[in-house]
């Protein structure tokens, strides 16, 4: 994630908030960046407050980086939802809703057998469905400094600006790289659940048994050297976009009567089979837009190792980018591991695992004696997999 320079603006707003909510009542009143630089009515405070004030400016570079608005388009190509959604989501997902049926007003659609009453009103309730998988965790983000560099930081606007940006920058990382993890954690757990409960698609065995070629497709480095094969998963992917569109109980583990709305609609790729699609499927044909894979997110690999690419030679091991191992909870390790390679595509609605963060705040620790402040920025997170809302996985064997 791309993080831009702080401008006096910004830079302003961050040191004012932190300062006001340091001071409380006590806050003299800020026109500008000036006021907290030396020789500024405020910056005698900075050191007053100290410890207060530095809390308060760690919690304003979190605040800054959630509301960026390159970190929040970047967060549409993962998993994660604003936290004000999660708890709205869990909510949404787990009602049983009734079917439609005939108004009340001409009709009174409660169960004979088995009425329930509301005053004198006979209703028909939405039954809920407890099923979830929620978990949380916690994580922190330290960020040290000196009692001299904090104050050589307010010297001038330069260094202060330049300070900032460092806060800023190495906060907007921890976040993104913390980001990164759990959202490739919560996937490959949902393709780990599908692999062993829910609907996963051959697509070499699919092609060989609907269009039985007259040499059958027996290697993934076959299927993805050969344009018709590469065509037909372009085409089966885009087959299941319609169906999980459609109210149906076929792909999702639960087994629950759902569909996906277009607005949820999630598919990622693997590079290394977008690539060959594209270099091997599409360069040879004049309409395109007629074969072209369905919109789509790339990712370079599902659970990613130090040996995916061997940088001398510049080959990529498909075996290993396309492949997940999971341990799931409670599982025993060498036994209970799911294990699958080829995966090339997973089909999901974007509810299916889904985060966010909860809390957050921060703790400092002084060390005096050696001029040393140590910030603790503490969150802490929701995550959820869900086995009611759609997910498909695509993938190629070998013989």
């Amino acid at each position: 994630m791309a993080i831009e320079f702080l401008n006096r603006n910004t830079a302003y707003q961050m040191v004012s908030e932190s300062y006001k909510q340091a001071a409380g009542e006590k806050a003299i009143a800020t026109v500008d960046l000036n006021d907290f630089i030396d020789g500024g009515i405020a910056h005698a405070d900075i050191g007053k407050y100290g410890d207060l004030f530095t809390k308060a400016l760690m919690l304003q570079g979190v605040k800054n980086v959630y509301l960026d608005a390159e970190y929040k388009r970047a967060k549409e190509a993962g998993f994660r939802v604003e936290d004000m959604n999660f708890d709205a989501i869990l909510q949404a997902i787990t009602f049983e809703i009734p079917e439609a049926q005939a108004s009340h007003a001409w009709q009174d659609f409660t169960d004979p057998a088995n009425p329930k009453t509301v005053g004198v009103y006979d209703v028909k309730f939405a039954g809920t469905n407890a099923k979830l998988y929620g978990k949380t965790g916690s994580w922190e983000i330290q960020f040290d400094y000196s009692e001299e560099q904090l104050s050589d930081a307010f010297e001038s606007e330069d260094s202060l600006l330049t300070y900032l940006g460092a806060l800023k920058l190495n906060i907007a990382n921890a976040i993104e790289f913390h980001d990164e993890i759990l959202d490739e954690t919560l996937r490959n757990a949902l393709i780990a659940n599908v692999l062993s409960n829910g609907v996963k698609v051959d697509l070499r065995v699919a092609y060989n048994t609907e269009m039985a070629p007259a040499t059958p497709i027996a290697t993934k480095k076959a299927f993805l050297s050969d344009a018709a094969c590469l065509k037909y998963m372009s085409r089966k992917i885009s087959e299941f976009i319609d169906y999980v569109k459609k109210p149906n109980a076929l792909f999702n583990i639960a087994k629950r009567t759902t569909f996906t709305p277009e607005s949820r609609l999630k598919l990622q790729i693997l590079g290394y089979a977008e690539k060959a699609f594209n270099s091997v499927a599409q360069s040879g044909t004049f309409h395109e837009q007629y074969t072209a894979l369905p919109g789509y997110e790339v990712v370079p690999y599902w659970q990613g190792t130090d040996d995916v690419l061997n940088v001398t030679s510049g080959v990529v091991d498909f075996d290993k980018v396309s492949a997940i191992d999971v341990l799931p909870e409670g599982g025993t390790a060498g036994t209970d591991e799911v294990q699958q390679d080829g995966i090339v595509a997973l089909l999901a609605d974007r509810w299916s695992c889904i985060h966010a963060v909860k809390t957050r705040k921060t703790v400092v620790q002084p060390f005096p004696v050696e001029g040393i402040v140590q910030n603790y920025i503490q969150f802490r997170d929701m995550r959820a997999v869900l086995d009611t809302q759609n997910a498909i996985v695509f993938y190629i064997s070998d013989t």
